[in-house]
């Protein structure tokens, strides 16, 4: 998937202009090969300075040539040069970029078996040091019932792996683990 993201700051006076400009120039790439689908995104109404995004999404970079290319979208960006600017009268585009995903077939998974042992690892270092050391005399000192101080360790346990230790570590270790 491609994904074309184009910034626009209009005129003050222009806004409404801008943003009917942007949706018609939406629809008629949705007539185009490969079209995915367009998001018009307008900055916070509280700041004075008004920016749009337009966020187009094509399947291949080659259909998204092809819309680049239309003469539809050639004629409809010379009007847009006239009449779409900054108070400073730079260009109207101040940020052009095209982005490519990579396709699943593309994306590489951690293997299964390495990530398990990292988290049985993980676990291990865990329940032999802070569950022993730290929460069962804490649970004791505080005079919790002996199931209770499993159920408290147990879901502490979890959320330090899932939330904070095995994303660290992913990241981390990511070559090693691909």
């Amino acid at each position: 998937m491609i994904t074309n993201v184009i910034r626009i700051k209009p005129f003050s006076d222009k806004e409404d202009a801008t943003l009917d400009w942007m949706q018609k120039m939406a629809m008629k790439a949705s007539e185009m090969p490969g079209y995915i689908k367009t998001e018009i995104v307008e900055t916070n109404r509280r700041v004075a300075e008004k920016e749009f995004l337009t966020i187009l999404q094509f399947d291949t970079k080659e259909n998204l040539s092809v819309w680049e290319n239309n003469t539809f979208r050639k004629e409809q960006m010379l009007w847009a040069t006239d009449n779409l600017a900054d108070i400073n009268n730079a260009p109207l585009f101040e940020e052009f970029g095209v982005y490519q995903e990579s396709s699943p077939a593309e994306q590489k998974h951690p293997n299964r078996l390495k990530v398990y042992v990292l988290a049985v690892c993980v676990i291990f270092t865990l329940i032999s040091t802070l569950a022993q050391y730290v929460l069962m005399p804490l649970g004791k000192f505080l005079g919790t019932p002996p199931l209770l101080i499993i159920f408290l360790n147990v879901a502490t346990l979890v959320a330090i792996v899932s939330f904070v230790v095995m994303p660290f570590l992913t990241k981390r270790l990511y070559k090693y683990l691909v």
